[in-house]
């Protein structure tokens, strides 16, 4: 399948526009002629039949549903289109339940296998109706083609969680945190502590993620301040400890900005040294130039006068060009060399 131009895209765009907005246009006029038919009845009676005949009225839609088969034909690779068309289904009276289903279907294991937000969408559709199995293993299939992208793991977390599935939770949480390192693995212990505390109430689990976090990357400021966080909703507050736990996390803020600070100085010192440096060779190149120019210059003159010498003896004394005429000239050239 060959990609389109944008005029190409744009075309189809505007065409399934103008027949959702044609679409749309003959159901208000429809509205409006069964509004004026019952203008002679009760104002609260008028709303009832006015819902009942809104949720009845006839429209043909099929010539929309024909168009969006036969541009996702042409557009199957554009993930707008797919998308265009799973929300007018959605707004679509009647249950459409399956028919979106078979378009993610269509579009996520057939034509849009490498992107991201369709399969996205398709795990919160499927969540939505209860199919958490399918979204789960959606995110799985996510989460093992992008292992850099911590995201499609969270979103995984957020879904068991979401479900009640606690111990699914932990288990998944657990496994991130190891395949993390730096400061990667910090922000998912911080996320791991805050799901304890805030779903668990379990303190002391939350503060020994967090005790484990720091080996890992013992001068990030984010631990120190979530430990503290923690102390400060813990019952009783001992202030003692939060008065440690405090200082501490100001002495790793004022040495964390400390180290930038240094490594911008250093940074510009580098920048400087290469600015010196190409400005001392172009003054160079300059020079070199200014002399090549002025030694083209030199022998250019020199040349010119030896020319003349020549010709001037070979006229006094009637050569023809080919005794020291030619000789003088030669040594204009010969000379030029020097």
């Amino acid at each position: 399948m060959k990609p389109l131009e944008r005029g190409q895209l744009k075309n189809w765009s505007e065409y399934l526009d103008f027949e959702i907005g044609r679409l749309t246009n003959k159901v208000k006029k429809k509205r409006k002629s069964s509004k004026e038919e019952t203008d002679d009845q009760g104002e609260d009676k008028k709303e009832a039949e006015e819902k009942e005949e809104e949720d009845s009225l006839p429209v043909d839609d099929t010539r929309v549903e024909i168009l969006f088969e036969r541009c996702l034909i042409a557009c199957a690779l554009y993930e707008e289109f797919w998308f265009k068309y799973i929300d007018w289904l959605s707004k679509r009276k009647g249950d459409n339940t399956e028919m979106i289903r078979s378009v993610y279907r269509k579009a996520c294991e057939h034509h849009l296998r490498g992107k991201v937000d369709i399969h996205l969408r398709r795990a919160e559709f499927e969540e939505k109706l209860g199919n958490l199995l399918l979204a789960s293993e959606i995110l799985s299939k996510l989460e093992s083609k992008h292992p850099e992208a911590v995201g499609f793991s969270l979103k995984r977390i957020n879904l068991e969680r979401r479900q009640g599935n606690h111990d699914q939770v932990r288990k998944l949480f657990g496994i991130i945190i190891e395949k993390k390192s730096g400061s990667i693995r910090t922000e998912i212990a911080v996320k791991y502590a805050r799901y304890l505390r805030l779903c668990h109430g379990d303190m002391s689990s939350a503060l020994q993620i967090l005790q484990d976090a720091i080996p890992h990357d013992e001068k990030n400021p984010k631990i120190y301040l979530q430990i503290l966080n923690l102390h400060l909703h813990s019952n009783p507050i001992d202030l003692e400890k939060i008065t440690i736990l405090l200082d501490s996390a100001m002495d790793k803020l004022e040495s964390a900005k400390t180290k930038n600070a240094q490594l911008r100085k250093e940074h510009r010192a580098v920048i400087e040294e290469s600015s010196n440096d190409k400005s001392e060779e172009g003054k160079k190149d300059e020079d070199s130039s200014n002399s090549t120019s002025n030694s083209a210059s030199y022998n250019a003159h020199h040349n010119s006068q030896y020319q003349q010498y020549g010709a001037r003896y070979s006229s006094n004394y009637n050569y023809n060009g080919s005794g020291y005429g030619s000789y003088y000239q030669g040594y204009g050239g010969s000379y030029a060399g020097y």
